[in-house]
C-alpha cells in the first residue's frame, strides 16, 4: 500500500474495494482489492490519482461496484468525477449545483446524483441526472443532515434530518414511485423517537433512537414493510453498522473515555463484543466476510492507521500481512478528575515520558470551543513527551463527552467560565510542580491560551498557538454564511457588547502579551478562523512597548488551513520555542525544580 496518512476512506457497496486518500509530502488517491477478510493482497494499487490536483479531490463515494466518485469545491460550483476502476477510464465529469452528497447508478443505467441544495435558510436534498440535465428537489428534505442509505436497485432513500429543525422527525424514508421519490410511512413503534440512521445491509437499515429516559437504543428499519423494531436490552448502544447481509448489527457506547463495540444478530441477541483496546478504535464497519472489522485505530503513541479486528475475540489484524504498528515513543497516559470548585471536578489526560522524571509541564488546550481531546494521536503532545515534557491536556469547561450541562457552560460565555477553569489549573499546576510551565493552544485552545498567559505571565515561561482566535469583534464582523450564524449562536447576548467582546479578546492584553515568549502559527487558507486574526495580534505587539523580555515569532503557512500543511515543521517550532523555558524560569525562581 502507498504510504502517507489515511486521511480518508471508502468501501465499496459489495466491500470488494477500499478507496484511501493519503497525505504526506503529496496527496494521492487510489484504490485496492480486499479479500473477504477486509486484507489488502496486494500492494499495487488497481488505481491512483498522483497529478497536482489530487491535493483539490475528496473521496465522496461509490456510484456502483467499481465506479468511484470524486468531487472537488470551486469558488462558485462543484465539480463531479466518476472513475471505473476497473479500467482507470473516466466516465463522467461535470459541474453541478450543490454539494454532492452521493453517486448511483440507478436501475435504467442512468446516473443520478444527490446533491444538497440551500434554499437560502437550510438544505435540502435534490436529484440530479445528468444525461438529461435535470434538477428534481425531493420535498420534505429540507434541513437534511446527511444521507444514511440509498438502494438504488430498490428505490429506497433513508435521509437523517437536523435535529435542530425536526427533533421528533429526523428519520425519514422516501421510495422511488416511478416519478421522483415520494415520503413513504415508517411505522414506529412508541417509546422510542428515531434520532439517527446509519448502516445498510440486505433489505435493513441501522437505526438509533432516543429512549424514554433520553439513552440511546439501536434498532433496524425493515425496508420491505417499512416495520421498525428497537433492542432495549441494549440501552446506551447506538447502531454504527449493519453487516452486507443484514444478518449483524454493529453497536458502539462510550465507556470509561473510548467507544466500545457490540455486535448483535438481526434479531438484538449480542454475539460477540469488542473491547480490549487501549486507545481509540473509530469508523468499523464490517467486511464482506461479516468475521471482521475495518476501521481506524489510534493511541497516545500509535498514529491512526487503518487495520481489522477479529471480532469474536476482538485481535487487531493490519490490513496488509507484513505491516505493523509502530509506537512513536514511549508514554504512560491517564485520564482523571480534578477539584475545581466546591465538589465540582474537571475532566483532563495527563501524559508523561515512561521512564519518570520530567523537564516542566505543558498545559495543552486543544481546539473547541465544542471539541475534546481523547487517548488518540495528538501529534504534539508526542512530541513533547518525547521530549521529556509531561503535559496536562485539559478538557475545558464547554468540552463535550461529559454530558449537555457540561458542554454548554461556555455558550455565550467565550473567555469567562472556561478562561476561569483554565487559570485556576495553570496556578495550581505552577504551584504542584514548581518548574517550568507552558501553555499550548490550538483554534478556541490557542484564543484561551492567549487570555490565560496574560493574566499569569509571571507564572508562563512559554506560550504557543496555531491559528488562534485573537479579536471577538472582528471575528464576528467579517464572518458569513453558516460561519456567521455559529458565532452568533455561540457569542449569543455577547455579541451585542462589544465592550465585553472587546474585554474577552487577546488584542486587549497587548501589554502583558508582549512579555512573554510567544510563538504564532498560523494557515494562510484558514477558513475557520481567518488568518487576520493572528496578523493583527503580531502587528500590533510588534508596536506595542515591553521590557525586551518577550518576543514575539510568528510563522505563516502558505499551504496551511486550520491545521499546518507540515505538522513536523510546527512541531519542530513548538519544540524549539519551549526549549529554553526550564532554564529560564528556574533561573528566575532561584533555581527552584526542573531541569533542562
Amino acid at each position: 500500500m502507498a504510504e502517507g496518512k489515511v486521511s480518508a476512506w471508502n468501501l465499496s457497496p459489495q466491500r470488494t474495494l477500499i478507496a484511501l486518500r493519503l497525505t504526506g509530502e503529496h496527496v494521492r488517491i487510489g484504490c485496492w482489492w480486499l479479500d473477504p477478510s477486509g486484507r489488502i493482497p496486494d500492494s499495487a494499487p488497481v488505481w491512483t490519482l498522483t497529478d497536482e490536483q489530487a491535493a483539490a479531490w475528496e473521496v465522496l463515494g461509490w456510484a456502483g461496484p467499481t465506479l468511484l466518485v470524486l468531487w472537488r469545491r470551486h469558488p462558485d460550483r462543484n465539480e463531479v468525477r466518476i472513475v471505473d476502476q476497473r479500467d482507470g477510464s473516466e466516465t463522467l465529469r461535470l459541474d453541478v449545483v450543490g454539494r454532492p452528497v452521493a453517486a448511483r447508478v440507478n436501475r435504467s443505467g442512468r446516473v443520478e446524483i444527490l446533491l444538497a441544495v440551500s434554499d437560502g435558510r437550510r438544505p435540502v436534498l435534490c436529484a440530479f441526472l445528468p444525461d438529461s440535465d435535470s434538477y428534481l428537489v425531493l420535498a420534505e428534505t429540507d434541513g437534511l443532515r446527511d444521507l444514511a442509505a440509498w438502494d438504488a436497485d430498490a428505490g429506497h432513500l433513508v435521509v437523517n434530518i437536523d435535529p435542530r429543525y425536526d427533533a421528533t422527525d429526523a428519520v425519514r424514508l422516501f421510495r422511488w414511485d416511478g416519478h421522483g421519490y415520494a415520503r413513504a410511512d415508517v411505522g414506529w413503534p412508541d417509546g422510542v423517537i428515531a434520532a439517527r440512521a446509519a448502516g445498510h445491509g440486505g433489505d435493513v437499515v441501522g437505526l438509533t433512537g432516543t429512549g424514554a429516559g433520553g439513552a440511546s437504543v439501536p434498532g433496524l428499519l425493515h425496508l420491505p414493510d417499512r416495520t421498525v423494531r428497537w433492542f432495549p436490552e441494549h440501552t446506551g448502544y447506538s447502531t454504527v453498522d449493519v453487516a452486507p447481509t443484514g444478518a449483524h448489527v454493529l453497536a458502539a457506547t462510550w465507556i470509561d473515555e473510548g467507544f466500545r463495540y457490540r455486535m448483535l444478530d438481526g434479531a438484538g441477541t449480542r454475539t460477540g463484543e469488542l473491547n480490549s483496546f487501549a486507545g481509540l478504535a473509530t469508523s468499523l464497519s464490517y467486511t464482506r466476510d461479516e468475521l471482521h472489522l475495518i476501521g481506524s485505530f489510534q493511541s497516545p503513541v500509535l498514529r491512526p492507521a487503518l487495520g481489522r479486528w477479529l471480532w469474536r475475540d476482538g485481535d487487531w489484524l493490519p490490513l496488509r500481512a507484513e505491516s505493523g504498528r509502530t509506537p512513536t515513543g514511549d508514554m504512560r497516559w491517564a485520564h482523571r478528575w480534578i477539584p475545581h470548585q466546591g465538589d465540582r471536578r474537571l475532566p483532563e489526560w495527563v501524559f508523561e515520558p515512561a521512564g519518570g522524571g520530567s523537564r516542566g509541564t505543558v498545559l495543552y488546550l486543544p481546539g473547541g470551543p465544542r471539541g475534546r481531546l481523547n487517548q488518540g494521536y495528538e501529534p504534539v503532545i508526542a512530541a513533547l513527551v518525547d521530549r521529556g515534557w509531561s503535559v496536562v491536556g485539559m478538557n475545558y469547561p464547554g468540552s463535550t463527552g461529559y454530558g449537555p450541562e457540561y458542554s454548554e457552560l461556555s455558550q455565550g460565555d467565550w473567555g469567562g467560565v472556561d478562561a476561569e477553569a483554565v487559570e485556576r489549573r495553570a496556578r495550581a499546576l505552577h504551584a504542584e510542580t514548581g518548574g517550568p510551565l507552558c501553555l499550548y493552544g490550538h483554534g478556541y485552545g490557542g484564543y484561551l491560551a492567549l487570555l490565560v498567559a496574560s493574566r499569569v505571565p509571571r507564572l508562563v515561561s512559554g506560550v504557543a498557538v496555531l491559528s488562534p482566535m485573537v479579536d471577538l469583534i472582528r471575528l464576528l464582523a467579517t464572518a458569513t454564511g453558516a460561519r456567521r450564524r455559529w458565532l452568533e449562536d455561540e457569542l449569543g447576548e455577547l455579541r451585542y457588547r462589544p465592550r465585553e467582546l472587546l474585554a474577552r479578546s487577546p488584542v486587549s492584553r497587548l501589554t502583558e502579551l508582549a512579555e512573554l515568549p510567544l510563538l504564532v502559527g498560523h494557515g494562510r487558507r484558514d477558513e475557520r478562523c481567518p488568518v487576520a486574526q493572528s496578523r493583527q495580534l503580531v502587528r500590533l505587539l510588534e508596536i506595542t512597548p515591553s521590557s525586551g523580555i518577550g518576543q514575539v515569532r510568528y510563522l505563516e503557512d502558505p499551504d496551511g488551513t486550520h491545521v499546518p500543511s507540515s505538522w513536523c515543521r510546527w512541531i519542530e517550532a513548538v519544540l524549539a520555542h519551549f526549549e529554553p523555558a526550564a532554564p529560564r524560569l528556574a533561573m528566575s525562581a532561584g533555581g527552584v525544580a526542573g531541569n533542562s
